[in-house]
This record gives C-alpha cells, sequence and structure tokens, in this order.
C-alpha cells in the first residue's frame, strides 16, 4: 500500500470496524467464502 493516504483511500472500498468474519467457519472457509463473494 505504497502511495500515501489518497492511494490507500482508492484501494479499499469498505473498511468496517468490526471483522467481517464468521465464527462458525474456519479460517480457510473465510477466506474462500470472501473470495466467492469478491468474484475469484
Amino acid at each position: 500500500l505504497d502511495g500515501g493516504a489518497t492511494a490507500v483511500r482508492r484501494s479499499v472500498g469498505l473498511l468496517g470496524h468490526a471483522p467481517a468474519l464468521y465464527d462458525e467457519l474456519t479460517v480457510t472457509e473465510n477466506v474462500r467464502f470472501a473470495l466467492r463473494a469478491c468474484g475469484a
């Protein structure tokens, strides 16, 4: 994230205050879920 605060703000869509993880999922499952949600 080089380039200063303005560049970072352009890269970050949303930075919430609460973690966007599901407690009932493992770390791997949370990552897979996030990738699918982003269309990856």
